[in-house]
């Protein structure tokens, strides 16, 4: 609750002042004083941050130098996931050779181009996306070198992983044949004991 003298409820104590937006745009508080209730109206014009609908329409860039190559990413990911999606539903609904098919897979691809284009330069994604490239930025990646050794490294480590787990594997089996616990190939379950 604002207090008064900042919060617009002039010099009178506010014990329970409620915000509320009106179409204005300017914000409004319902205080409750030793005078009565009342409303006051707050001298500063609030600008609200635009809703994604209202921004879907909207043909300019958001910071359009910044964060520049993680947002083409993201476009074309989702691009390419519209375009999927497009010809699922065209041979979901047997419309593979119609043109009512194609004009399905051309209006779900164009509007998830304009949906993505629009998602990347919507204020709130673009300033993530940029900063992600920010983070991205900021990261000590390895040269080549080190990343061939690393890959080496990882590639042996696995293969010798995997001899290891063989090895294991046939000796338990031969143990267990050999007891009787698991048939032998011949279908005797006689073991050595």
């Amino acid at each position: 609750a604002p207090v008064s003298k900042t919060g617009g409820c002039r010099f009178d104590s506010c014990s329970a002042c409620f915000d509320f937006r009106l179409l204005t745009g300017r914000r409004t508080h319902l205080c409750a004083s030793p005078k009565g209730i009342h409303w006051v109206m707050a001298e500063k014009k609030e600008i609200a941050a635009p809703s994604f609908f209202s921004e879907l329409f909207q043909v300019d860039l958001y910071k359009p130098s910044m964060g520049r190559i993680v947002r083409q990413v993201v476009f074309f990911t989702l691009l390419v996931l519209f375009i999927l999606a497009g010809w699922r539903l065209r041979t979901t609904f047997s419309m593979e050779n119609t043109t009512n098919g194609l004009t399905l897979f051309l209006a779900v691809s164009a509007a998830g181009a304009w949906f993505s284009y629009r998602l990347v330069n919507y204020p709130r994604m673009a300033d993530f996306l940029i900063s992600v490239e920010g983070e991205m930025s900021k990261i000590s990646w390895p040269s080549k070198t080190e990343l061939i050794r690393s890959a080496i490294v990882v590639i042996v480590v696995m293969i010798i992983l995997a001899i290891l787990l063989w090895l294991f594997d046939t000796v338990w089996f031969q143990l267990f044949t050999w007891l009787g616990i698991i048939p032998a190939a011949d279908g005797s379950t006689t073991g050595g004991i």
